[in-house]
């Protein structure tokens, strides 16, 4: 299996996960910030739609196919206590990241080696310079935020389980 396949499969693995989690998701649900957490599920897939889009699209020079207004809402250091406009739909956010995933397989299928435009942070020592170092990365951002729309998730059920006991 060559490293774009594994990338690629990965990433695919980080949507299929995503949706997995929410699949049962309605959307006042999406919207819920329980208590310990800043954001929401929307949120978080907003932010793993428009993270993405910057670092993998933006930053390689190429057009950026998400709203102006999704930097204002769903960058580091947004919270949807903060949003002027209305968000997004959970179902157009899925449907955006599903899009942009094929997107981004088709533009990089044989360009891992492609360096970036700009010099990033990273958690790690090393900074990514290849779109291929950048896909590892994003792959573990996602898994973070994926980790977090399942525990958000999980509170929402409980939540809504303990409810339905008492009635």
């Amino acid at each position: 299996m060559s490293n774009s396949t594994f990338q690629f499969q990965t990433l695919d693995l980080a949507r299929d996960f995503l949706e997995h989690y929410v699949k049962n998701v309605s959307e006042s649900e999406a919207r819920v910030i329980p208590k310990g957490f800043n954001n929401s599920i929307l949120w978080n897939i907003g932010h793993i739609v428009t993270f993405t889009e910057k670092e993998i699209f933006g930053d390689t020079n190429r057009e950026m196919k998400v709203p102006d207004s999704y930097m204002e809402m769903f960058l580091r250091g947004t919270k949807p206590a903060d949003w002027i406009a209305e968000p997004p739909t959970l179902q157009t956010l899925l449907a955006q990241l599903a899009e942009q995933v094929s997107r981004i397989k088709e533009t990089f299928h044989n360009r891992l080696d492609e360096k970036l435009s700009t010099q990033r942070s990273s958690p790690t020592a090393e900074k990514p310079a290849t779109v291929g170092e950048l896909l590892v990365l994003l792959c573990f951002h996602w898994g973070l935020h994926v980790s977090a729309v399942n525990s958000i998730n999980r509170i929402i059920q409980n939540a809504k389980n303990s409810n339905e006991e008492r009635s």
